[in-house]
């Protein structure tokens, strides 16, 4: 189902690249950049080897081998990566989805975010500083986190993000921060205002979480709000899609 990547070397190696972090970001939930056995097997990696052994159509496989989500990952990062230097700075991400995201969660994503190749890449770029830029592998990690908050891997990427103190809990002070910038941003936009007391109470409601004076990793991951949790991140930094 590959053949015509037989014509077109330039896309083999970023095609592999981009298979190959796909499958980290699913299996190596804890980002460590090696992926043990036990992981393989509580995964469905092995299925979608199969699978994809077996199924001549590659984009019916879409698990971690699509050559059309490949094509849509790289287009977004090409259309970002301007100087084509194969790096996405924060002015770069600032431009990602028509200036969707707010400066604060930007900075973020560059100081905190995790990145399972940090390490070889800086290696690689004898000891320069990677959190200066985004890699394609570490704009695949965004971007498959950004388009899906509701996974497992998605939500300890920007729950990472929001928790500006490290401690394992979004309390309020850092919530009200994120979204005041998001206010000034509806003000400038012409947009309703929510205030940041009835944004609260509507997310509070719909995560339920153990402890009402702060949000906990575990929180967001209970099967009855999986599905709703991201939108309390996307209210927090997403103009776009609040």
């Amino acid at each position: 189902g590959l053949e015509f990547l037989s014509s077109h070397v330039e896309f083999q190696e970023k095609y592999a690249v981009t298979v190959i972090t796909r499958i980290f970001y699913t299996v190596n939930k804890c980002h460590s950049g090696r992926i043990t056995s036990r992981q393989v097997r509580l995964s469905d990696l092995v299925q979608a080897f199969q699978q994809v052994d077996e199924e001549e159509d590659i984009n019916k496989v879409t698990r971690y081998f699509s050559y059309e989500h490949f094509y849509v990952l790289y287009c977004r990062f090409w259309e970002l990566d301007h100087d084509r230097d194969y790096r996405i700075t924060r002015d770069d991400l600032l431009k990602y989805g028509d200036q969707s995201l707010s400066h604060m969660i930007v900075d973020r994503i560059f100081d905190a975010a995790p990145r399972p190749f940090e390490q070889q890449l800086q290696q690689q770029q004898q000891g320069a500083n990677s959190r200066d830029y985004l890699s394609y592998e570490d704009f695949i990690y965004f971007m498959l986190s950004e388009e899906d908050k509701a996974n497992e891997v998605s939500v300890k990427y920007w729950f990472t993000c929001v928790d500006v103190d490290g401690d394992g809990k979004l309390n309020n002070m850092e919530l009200r921060a994120f979204y005041a910038v998001q206010l000034h941003r509806m003000q400038f936009m012409g947009h309703e205002i929510v205030p940041f007391e009835d944004m609260l109470c509507q997310m509070m409601d719909m995560i339920k979480p153990q402890n009402s004076n702060f949000l906990v990793e575990s929180d967001f991951l209970q099967p009855e709000c999986q599905q709703v949790s991201g939108a309390l991140f996307d209210a927090l930094f997403n103009l776009n899609k609040y």
